[in-house]
């Protein structure tokens, strides 16, 4: 392989992990002016889940809404936690909710998991901890710096051909 094919990858693989950093961090740091209210009314609620492709389940409570084609829904991290939390038991069918969802979230396969908060009459009844988002922001982004400082310093593509010759 050569050396600038080695820098080159590099450099992308550092990079794509510096921006999934800054991702999770500005996903952390969401404003409620920087999210979309939906007010609607809850036709149908269920907790559901979508496969990876390596198989792994994600959990998460979908709602189904009178005036989106979309469902919106709240994600977890397992099985348990979907149906342990008190949102599924909160939001009732039949009632106008205020959804605020966040922009940065993708719509796939005709839902959206960027719930970030949940109102009732002015009344917080969903609200997403954003923890895990900025630790795992602040990692990716510890990471590639410290791959970047450790290739940098002792990468293959430094001159490892010179020879000290002995003056003697």
């Amino acid at each position: 392989m050569s050396k600038t094919f080695r820098i080159i990858v590099l450099v992308f693989f550092l990079l794509i992990s510096f921006l999934v950093g800054v991702l999770n961090i500005l996903r952390a740091n969401v404003k409620s002016s920087d999210l979309v209210i939906i007010q609607d009314k809850v036709l149908d609620k269920k907790i559901g889940y979508t496969t990876s492709l390596k198989g792994r389940r994600s959990y998460h409570l979908e709602f189904k809404l009178e005036n989106r084609p979309v469902k919106i829904a709240v994600s977890y991290d397992s099985k348990n936690k979907a149906y342990s939390d008190s949102t599924l038991y909160l939001v009732d069918i039949g009632k106008t909710y205020n959804f605020y969802l966040d922009k940065t979230f993708p719509t796939s396969n005709g839902l959206n998991c960027g719930i970030d908060k949940i109102e009732y009459n002015n009344v917080e009844v969903f609200s997403k901890s954003h923890k895990l988002e900025l630790y795992g922001g602040i990692f990716f982004i510890l990471l590639s710096l410290g791959l970047g400082f450790v290739s940098i310093k002792f990468g293959k593509w430094k001159n490892i051909n010179t020879i000290k010759y002995d003056k003697t």
